[in-house]
């Protein structure tokens, strides 16, 4: 009897097995029915597209060799990615997922426990987020390159921390989401990406102008995230 030959799709899956990586998801996902589905492709659609996805850009970037799965903290990074991945409503979360794995193991990220952060974070932040979170960062950032220009020509002594964007320069650069700008900037702080600026300043007619900054985890975000800063 002819062996029937695989597709690329079924191919991919069951690679899983022989990876370090597989190794990880049978390890982690013992007592996960959920988990457990998703690995022997009982499951379709979205969840089976999103683990391709996730083995496929895995494999690309060589993270198979780069893994120590006897590392207990790289092992868990790795289970929860995979979890988070599968759950993920767009092919470019996966991808992000996979980028900030590549760069916690290449030591960029400074912690896994940062990997960690940033997983969560790129799985729960919507493209119009993303948007405002990056033009924020732009903004923020183009003050402080001019303020460092400012200094070196002389013309700055000292230079003041006030590289911070209102509202009104964030609406300007994203013009589409000028009624809905209190929202995602308001999101954007409850997610910790962006903060307020502790004493606000007043505008010609006495009212107050609330400025943001890019927070720390913000600032990895945008470094370690290309959809973000494609956006």
């Amino acid at each position: 009897m002819k062996k029937e030959s695989l597709t690329p799709t079924e191919s991919r899956i069951l690679s899983i097995a022989s990876s370090k990586v597989g190794k990880i998801i049978k390890l982690f996902g013992e007592g996960t029915p959920y988990l457990n589905t998703v690995y022997t492709g009982i499951v379709g659609g979205i969840e089976k597209k999103n683990l391709i996805i996730f083995m496929q850009d895995w494999s690309e970037k060589y993270l198979d060799e780069k893994i120590d799965e006897k590392n207990k903290q790289q092992a868990e990074l790795v289970a929860h990615a995979v979890l988070k991945s599968i759950r993920c409503a767009h092919d470019k979360q996966v991808k992000e997922i996979i980028n900030i794995l590549a760069n916690a193991f290449d030591g960029k990220i400074e912690t896994y426990a940062d990997a960690d952060d940033l997983i969560n974070i790129i799985t729960e932040l919507s493209t119009n987020e993303a948007v405002v979170l990056k033009n924020i960062y732009d903004i923020v950032y183009s003050k402080k390159e001019n303020q460092e220009r400012r200094k070196k020509s002389g013309e700055l002594t000292i230079i003041v921390n006030d590289a911070y964007a209102d509202v009104a320069e964030i609406t300007a650069e994203v013009k589409c989401l000028k009624n809905r700008m209190s929202f995602y900037v308001g999101r954007l702080v409850g997610k910790g990406l962006i903060v307020e600026k502790g004493n606000q300043t007043i505008d010609d007619i006495g009212s107050e102008i609330t400025k943001y900054t890019v927070t720390q985890v913000g600032d990895m975000l945008i470094k370690f995230s290309s959809s973000v800063v494609d956006n």
